[in-house]
């Protein structure tokens, strides 16, 4: 019969060769990746994003850039695996779906980021960049990549990184709300008394001006209910949808199927 003792004697020699091949692993990554660092370092070519292609540290200096009008390039998975880090990967093969979507790569006027300036959803952050956009050629809504920043305080957990926002232009609303997800704690004291104009399931709701229209405008944000990590704001015409945590494509294919059946709509 096998004792206790007998089985912890069994166990622990399992447990250390457990932990010993897990440390060995992260040992061997950690090697790679350090080693793929230092080749880029060694390497007297620079990786130009645009084109793909490399270029000497001499014409980097002297604003050398190779002529392209192919914006809309695919990155390679080599391009992929040498030259960004997990979250940029994700952001651009995001990116390689869209170009072979029917979107195509778009830049902001100074209306565009007037705009951004005035709601909610951006306010908050110290920084909020957004250089990465694609236009859907189909239904004309716009699809960004900010990168986001909130410095880190003794109140506040900090962040940098980047995030995924749609922008659809919709029409016959003239209110402004905002919507982001309930805490536990409101939730219970919804449960005592209901604060939030209507009821979008998840969502704390805040009305900064009144929609005449509203029921056409709570069939748009029903769409919507139940979904996390995301916040939502309408601001007249112009309706924002951004997630709260880092990309992944799960969840940009989850909120453009919901995108293109209100921007076909429209």
């Amino acid at each position: 019969m096998i004792t206790v003792l007998t089985f912890i004697q069994y166990l622990i020699p399992v447990f250390l060769v457990f932990m010993l091949t897990r440390v060995y692993k992260e040992y061997q990554k950690e090697k790679i990746e350090k080693a793929e660092i230092r080749k880029r370092l060694e390497s007297p070519l620079i990786y130009d994003p645009e084109t793909g292609m490399e270029i000497t540290l001499e014409q980097a200096e002297k604003g050398t850039f190779i002529d392209h009008d192919n914006h809309n390039r695919i990155r390679t998975k080599k391009e992929l695996d040498q030259f960004f880090d997990a979250t940029e990967r994700v952001v651009e093969e995001i990116a390689n779906y869209l170009k072979v979507n029917n979107y195509s790569v778009f830049t902001l006027d100074e209306e565009h980021y007037s705009i951004l300036d005035t709601i909610s959803i951006t306010k908050k952050y110290d920084t909020f960049d957004c250089q990465r956009c694609y236009k859907n050629l189909e239904s004309n809504f716009l699809v960004l990549f900010p990168k986001v920043n909130i410095e880190s305080t003794r109140q506040q957990i900090g962040i940098n990184g980047f995030q995924i926002l749609y922008w659809v232009k919709t029409t016959n609303f003239d209110g402004h709300y905002y919507l982001r997800p309930k805490t536990n704690l409101e939730s219970v004291l919804d449960k005592i008394r209901q604060d939030d104009p209507f009821i979008i399931e998840n969502f704390e709701i805040y009305p900064i001006k009144e929609e005449i229209n509203i029921l056409p405008l709570i069939h748009l944000l029903k769409k919507f209910e139940g979904l996390e990590d995301i916040e939502i704001e309408l601001k007249e015409n112009d309706f924002f949808i951004k997630t709260l945590v880092e990309p992944t494509m799960d969840k940009f294919l989850e909120l453009e199927r919901i995108i293109k059946t209100i921007a076909s709509n429209r």
